[in-house]
């Protein structure tokens, strides 16, 4: 069980993250994951939920013609990120095939293939892996393992994307 200090220290650090930055996906989506972090599961729900909303509302704002939001593309990783902290992996799926034409890192196909694979599709894993393998070596790996589990050499499991609590 986490420690009550720890516990305290989270809740000060979602707290503040809302009261600075009120409308900002990012700020959402990583309170989201330190509200899974508490065990809040469905307080995290709820601000995966607002940080998809109001990232959705930026791009529409960018597509208004509002430059000044372009960094919020860079958000739609975190919000996958928490949506996979939450063991949502269908929903890190959809939000990665929702959000294509916003991706601008390698991290979004990535953390799709996590999602694919966690959910036993494993030849859609090692589809999404594939572009990233050459230049990521520890990428390449998890496509070759996608690949012998879907090919039946080796049994399924999951990867990680949280870390483990310390007791």
């Amino acid at each position: 069980m986490m420690s009550s200090i720890k516990s305290l220290k989270l809740t000060a650090i979602h707290q503040f993250l809302i009261d600075v930055w009120l409308l900002n996906p990012f700020s959402y989506a990583l309170g989201a994951q330190l509200l899974a972090l508490l065990g809040e599961e469905e307080k995290a729900n709820h601000h995966l939920r607002v940080a998809v909303q109001l990232f959705e509302k930026g791009m529409a704002e960018i597509r208004k013609g509002r430059s000044e939001l372009l960094g919020w593309q860079e958000y739609a990783i975190m919000i996958m990120k928490a949506a996979g902290h939450l063991g949502d992996h269908c929903q890190v799926f959809n939000l990665y095939r929702r959000w294509e034409k916003y991706h601008v890192s390698w991290h979004n196909r990535y953390l799709a293939g996590v999602a694919s694979f966690n959910f036993g599709r494993h030849a859609r894993a090692a589809s999404l892996w594939s572009p990233l393998a050459s230049r990521h070596s520890f990428i390449l790996s998890m496509h070759q393992v996608a690949l012998m589990v879907d090919s039946g050499p080796i049994p399924p499991s999951s990867c990680r994307l949280k870390s483990r609590r310390t007791k």
